[in-house]
């Protein structure tokens, strides 16, 4: 019990000891007043979340938009579907609305590729008081999307990578990484804040969270890095994907001595989660 709670404890530390590089490198990538605004965002929702209160609408919802997508991704179950069906800009129009006569707080917007739909940063605009999680391969966005978005101070694009280039390639396709590239530069300029989401499975753990990997990618303008374990679904299943136990303590492992390490914000939060919602902070304390 004792090797545990000093183990928690030392994640804790940990998490505070690095938190303010990983904060520095947010508002150096967005700017001060997006940083505000996110933080204003973040206790409002953590507020929400402790005080359990019941509510009749979600004060968190995700969309899946559209099943179209501009890639071909492998293991990808949206891509084995026969039927790729779109809700249309009225339909997300009026549930958006709704949302926020409702006070929904956070907004995930998730496909296919949301942006195979023109019209996302109208609607995203047009509802200031909800803040957008946009989950993209971030392929679609040019130069007049990004100025546009710049312009928005309630939106953080989550873009899907698989490690470096060779496993990028593998799973999404020749040159998506340095692809991927020039559009993380393209964001940067534009002080739009983004991160990345990962699918991780037994092939790329490693790689992952390598912490020269993770430095390299901030070094593009990443703020956030999200893990998300390989889930069987679909035709194409590959069980040998599935992270063992020891590659989970790894991912655990990765996100303070890792992401953070490499002074960015983790939003799985495996470790620190588990430090917060492990019982009695006052036992690790």
């Amino acid at each position: 019990m004792n090797i545990r709670k000093n183990k928690k404890l030392f994640y804790l530390l940990c998490f505070f000891a690095r938190l303010p590089f990983s904060l520095i490198n947010l508002i150096k990538n967005i700017g001060l007043t997006k940083f505000l605004l996110f933080f204003r965002f973040c206790i409002t929702y953590y507020i929400f979340v402790f005080l359990k209160r019941k509510h009749k609408f979600p004060k968190v919802l995700l969309i899946a938009v559209t099943g179209k997508c501009n890639l071909t991704c492998k293991e990808c179950f949206i891509h084995n579907k026969r039927h790729r069906e779109s809700i249309s800009t009225e339909k997300l129009q009026f549930l958006l609305d709704e949302a926020e006569e409702n006070k929904t707080k956070l907004v995930g917007l998730t496909g296919g590729e949301p942006f195979t739909n023109s019209d996302i940063v109208m609607l995203v605009r047009k509802h200031p008081s909800i803040y957008f999680f946009i989950f993209t391969n971030a392929l679609l966005i040019n130069e007049s999307m990004a100025n546009e978005m710049s312009e928005l101070k309630n939106i953080v694009l989550l873009i899907g990578i698989d490690g470096p280039s060779s496993s990028t390639a593998k799973r999404r396709g020749i040159n998506v990484y340095e692809n991927l590239e020039t559009k993380f530069n393209l964001l940067r300029k534009n002080k739009i804040p983004f991160g990345i989401t990962v699918m991780t499975t037994s092939k790329n753990i490693q790689s992952v969270t390598d912490i020269r990997w993770l430095r390299e990618i901030r070094m593009h303008g990443t703020s956030f890095v999200l893990f998300v374990q390989y889930t069987p679904s679909g035709r194409n299943i590959q069980n040998d994907l599935i992270l063992d136990t020891k590659n989970m303590e790894l991912l655990k492992n990765s996100e303070v001595n890792g992401i953070m390490k490499a002074r960015m914000l983790p939003l799985s939060m495996h470790s620190i989660g588990s430090v917060f919602t492990g019982g009695n902070l006052n036992e690790i304390l």
